[in-house]
């Protein structure tokens, strides 16, 4: 499989996907917004980047539909410092492993599923500034010279192009599950 590019409203879909579906992501899950009827990804992608920014992304599995609702965090002041809290515990916007004084079209990795995103620093930071997963969203990263990226078997060509491999998944109590992992990691 090769990487496709992403945009932080694309970063955004997939980590909603990974961190709100949990246990019950399927591949080619169907996705409706709220409780509508079913809509494409490309439909998904475009509200999530047409939303009012931030823009609070929460979901739940239904009969098999992974239903997403957005809202803006503005509007919410509970949600609002919460947001801030957050974005403060992530250290801000600046992509894991990757230098503060590092170039904006640096690339990240992320292994989201059943997905191979590219995704810039530009995009990484937009996506934290941007969107919050208001769920069991988590993830890992490391060097792709690492032990632990070399794990995942891709091909070197892939892991020469990037600054840092991150992989997505979701908490259960206070551990990261992910298909491409035996065991639940604990969180640091």
């Amino acid at each position: 499989m090769m990487p496709q590019t992403a945009s932080a409203a694309e970063l955004a879909y997939h980590a909603g996907r990974i961190g709100l579906a949990g246990e019950g992501l399927l591949p080619s899950q169907q996705v409706a917004l709220g409780n509508g009827s079913v809509v494409s990804v490309p439909e998904i992608i475009a509200a999530i980047d047409a939303a009012p920014k931030p823009v609070r992304i929460t979901g739940e599995v239904r009969e098999s539909v992974l239903r997403l609702y957005l809202s803006s965090v503005a509007t919410d002041p509970d949600a609002a410092a919460r947001f801030r809290i957050r974005t403060h515990n992530l250290g801000g916007d600046q992509p894991p492993i990757v230098e503060p004084d590092a170039p904006d079209d640096v690339t990240l990795l992320v292994i989201a599923f059943d997905q191979l995103l590219r995704v810039s620093k530009t995009d990484w930071r937009r996506f934290i500034r941007d969107h919050w997963i208001d769920g069991p969203v988590s993830w890992s990263a490391d060097h792709p010279s690492s032990e632990w990226a070399q794990g995942f078997g891709l091909p070197t060509s892939i892991l020469r192009e990037v600054r840092a491999i991150v992989l997505l998944g979701y908490s259960v109590h206070n551990q990261m599950r992910s298909p491409f992992i035996p065991t639940a990691w604990e969180a640091a």
